[in-house]
């Protein structure tokens, strides 16, 4: 594999990625191949191979992308010594969606994101869980955990499919206040 950080690697990782959101707009994962991801992202397969062993891992970058995201947010958060709580994520969203705002809408409301969407919410609730030292065998909390999540999901597919009627600042205040109320603090 090239050097990640090299710029025409980052700009090439980029443009498949992205061409990826923009045929999931109009097909299911499955439906995708590697010509055509290649095409869309105007480059040959030989560099596609280069990256990428097949279309899922792009995917998977994205979710990756994603995960770290979080993990710098929590950084940021454990310098300033904030704790780091359910609504942390609300806060987290709160501050991503205006860089993917296109991504966002999509991995909440169209059907062909749902393997991001439904990984991204393991993702979350394990991080949730292991930020709030929660063991991965307490069924409660676990179970508690979930339906916040799974509810905060249903809160932005509802803000998107409204035509976000209501502004970002006012949404995170009130999922902040709910997660905060209803989210186990502590074990």
């Amino acid at each position: 594999m090239k050097n990640t950080q090299d710029k025409r690697v980052v700009k090439t990782r980029r443009a498949i990625r992205e061409a990826l959101i923009t045929l999931l707009r109009d097909r299911e994962m499955e439906d995708i191949t590697v010509v055509l991801l290649a095409e869309t992202a105007q480059v040959n397969r030989k560099t596609f191979y280069a990256h990428y062993e097949k279309v899922e891992d792009v995917g998977w970058d994205l979710i990756n992308e994603f995960v770290e995201q979080i993990a710098a947010y929590m950084e940021q958060a454990r310098a300033k010594k904030k704790p780091i709580t359910a609504a942390t994520f609300v806060e987290l969203f709160a501050q991503a969606y205006p860089l993917h705002p296109d991504l966002f809408r999509d991995i909440f409301t169209a059907p062909n994101y749902a393997f991001l969407s439904q990984n991204i919410q393991i993702i979350m609730k394990r991080e949730i869980m292991r930020y709030l030292h929660i063991p991965r065998r307490s069924p409660k909390h676990s179970h508690v955990i979930s339906f916040v999540i799974g509810g905060l999901f249903g809160a932005y597919r509802d803000w998107f499919a409204s035509g976000q009627k209501m502004p970002l600042t006012e949404l995170t205040e009130l999922l902040s206040n709910m997660v905060s109320t209803y989210m186990p603090t502590e074990v």
